[in-house]
Formats: structure tokens, C-alpha cells, sequence
């Protein structure tokens, strides 16, 4: 009769990957003793492994007959190489593996399964139906519900290249291969962000024939921005937009389509203001540092917070004297003076 003590059981070497498939085995170490308490040396014995779920009883889940090679009371198998486990096996209850050698019975009592093998489940995640969550439960620092991470440097085409987070969805209106979302209600959250330590793209969007990025504020009221850019170098762009189609002399495209009003905040040096100019005066000077020697500056009789009075149409006005980083002047066209107070909107386009 054959007995055996100090089993060892773990799972070693699974990884997961969508592209290959996780090995359906367990390896099982074990002393193996007679019923005299003498280890077994140099046999070979048929072996008759059992994944049970009770550990007396219980229904046989899975079975296999191996022939063990036992030195010095030693060996190594493993479970499933001859007789695939079954992934539903591991749903979450304890499960118990019986052994029985050659003729005898099995061996008592069963050895339970302990929490490693239980990662072998992690198969399912080649095809996966349904939902799943994830969750940080930090609630300080800088935590992360799912991190992924590549090393590749190979390049893709059509700047689809490798991703430490690679998301597919089929096609519909507003669904999502990745979708972020951030459920606090205080200000500057953040549902997606992206970063890039050189000279690429923190986000990217590329399509064939819709939008490569879309932003959208839905509340109805307040100061709301479906994009925000923000620039903190003096000679960048808070946003920039290119069409490199619409520079030929037949192009009909643009860099940038607005549709609604545009408003700009009239902050110091802001490329777009107003100036007052006082019945009978003809000329005055606009002290701003956005103005360079190549600038383009229009100007409008009127603004929306000062409208326009229809007396001063025929009068019209001009750019003079530009002085580049610190001022231009706005005249009158004739060189008289305005024959009521009006004001005179500009926007200096650089």
C-alpha cells in the first residue's frame, strides 16, 4: 500500500493573452511512502488523479491516468496533460483532488485545492461575453482601475501602431471601443486623458469620413466647453487646426469650420477688443503687445456690447502706425473726426 505525504500543489506559468491560449494544466509535486513509511525509489506507477467537488464523496468533476516516474520518494506531474481540465471546473467553490495508486484505493484524505489554481479560470478572458468591471478602491494618490502598458516600438500603419489599451467596438451611433468616465461632480475631472513625453500627440483621433475627435458639453447653462485646449508657451496654440488638402490653388476644404458665434474673452493683450473713439476725434492708439509687424488687424463700426450707429457708416476706419509688441492706431478714413461717440471693435490675426 502506498501513502503519500508532503504534496505540493501549484500553478505555475500562466499568462494571458488574446492571441494564444493559457496552458489547461496544473502541476502537482509529491512524496510518495509505503504503508511502512519507506519512500518509494526508482518506479514507475500508474497513477489515477481525481478533481472532486466535496472532500469525501462529492461527484467526480475530472479524471485522468498518468504513469508517475518516482525517484527517491519524489515526483512531478502534470494534471491535464493527458485529459484537458475543463475551465467551469473553477467557478469559485473549493475543489479536491483524490489519488490512487496502481490498485490500491484512493488515498485519504483529499488534498483541497487552494486559491493559485483558482487563477486558471483566467482562460475565459480569450472570449469574453458580457461586462467586465474593474475597480481601484485607493481613495488617495494615483490610482488605477486597469493600467496596460506596451513595450513594442514596431510601428503601425496609418498611425495605428502598438497600445498598451486596444479597445473595438461594432459599428452604431455613439458606441465606443474606449470610453472613460469620470463620476465625481466637482470641477477640472477628467474622463480620458492623454500624455506624451515628446513631440507626439497626448490624444488622437483618426477617421476615414466622420470626426477624428469630438468633445461635447451637454449641460444647457453656464460656461460649458466641449473642447478646452490650454497652451503655456508664448509662440503655441491653445488648439491648432490643419488642412494640408485645402492649400491647393482648386481646394475647397478648410482648417477649421465654426458653426455659431465665436466668442473670445477680452482679457489684457487679447487679440480681440474694442476702443471708444469720442465725437470729433480721428484718431487713437490701441496700446496692445499681440500686434506684430505682419499682422492683420480688422476692424468694425460697432461691437456686440456697443452697436453700431448707422450715422457713422459712411465714415469708415483704418489701420495706422503700428508699432509691433506694443501698439497700433485705428483713424478714420478721411481724416476727420467721428461726428458722434461710437466704438470701434478690432481682432488681431497673426
Amino acid at each position: 500500500m502506498k501513502k503519500m505525504v508532503g504534496a505540493l500543489i501549484f500553478l505555475v506559468a500562466l499568462s494571458i493573452s488574446a492571441f494564444s491560449a493559457i496552458p489547461q494544466q496544473i502541476n502537482y509535486q509529491g512524496i510518495l511512502k509505503d504503508s511502512a513509511g519507506r519512500v518509494i525509489n526508482n518506479s514507475s506507477l500508474s497513477v489515477v488523479f481525481t478533481i472532486y467537488d466535496a472532500a469525501t464523496a462529492g461527484t467526480n468533476l475530472w479524471n485522468e491516468t498518468q504513469t508517475v516516474s518516482v525517484e527517491s520518494g519524489l515526483f512531478s506531474v502534470k494534471l491535464g496533460s493527458t485529459t484537458s481540465i475543463p475551465t467551469s471546473i473553477f467557478d469559485g467553490t473549493t475543489k479536491y483532488l483524490g489519488i490512487a495508486v496502481g490498485s490500491d484505493s484512493e488515498m485519504s484524505p483529499r488534498a483541497a485545492l487552494i486559491s493559485v489554481p483558482y487563477s486558471y479560470r483566467s482562460l475565459v478572458a480569450d472570449s469574453v461575453s458580457g461586462v467586465i468591471s474593474v475597480e481601484s478602491s485607493a481613495t488617495t494618490g494615483t490610482s488605477y482601475g486597469i493600467y496596460g502598458a506596451s513595450n513594442s516600438v514596431g510601428a503601425g500603419g496609418s498611425y495605428y501602431g502598438p497600445a498598451g489599451i486596444y479597445g473595438i467596438s461594432v459599428a452604431g451611433i455613439y458606441t465606443a471601443g474606449v470610453r472613460g468616465y469620470n463620476s465625481g461632480t466637482a470641477s477640472l475631472g477628467i474622463g480620458v486623458i492623454g500624455t506624451q513625453n515628446g513631440s507626439g500627440y497626448g490624444v488622437y483621433g483618426a477617421t476615414p469620413g466622420g470626426f477624428g475627435v469630438v468633445g461635447e458639453a451637454t449641460n444647457t447653462t453656464g460656461a460649458n466647453y466641449g473642447v478646452w485646449g490650454i497652451c503655456h508657451s508664448p509662440s503655441g496654440a491653445a488648439v491648432y487646426a490643419s488642412n494640408d488638402a485645402s492649400l491647393g490653388a482648386t481646394a475647397s476644404g478648410s482648417a477649421l469650420k465654426v458653426r455659431g458665434a465665436i466668442a473670445v474673452d477680452r482679457i489684457s493683450n487679447s487679440p480681440v477688443g474694442e476702443v471708444e473713439i469720442l465725437t470729433g476725434v480721428k484718431e487713437v492708439s490701441v496700446a496692445n503687445t499681440c500686434v506684430r509687424s505682419n499682422s492683420i488687424i480688422l476692424l468694425t463700426v460697432g461691437t456686440a456690447a456697443h452697436p453700431w450707429d448707422s450715422d457713422l457708416l459712411s465714415a469708415g476706419f483704418k489701420v495706422n502706425a503700428v508699432v509691433p509688441g506694443t501698439s497700433f492706431n485705428i483713424r478714420t478714413m478721411d481724416g476727420s473726426g467721428v461726428p458722434a461717440d461710437c466704438y470701434v471693435g478690432y481682432m488681431i490675426i497673426n
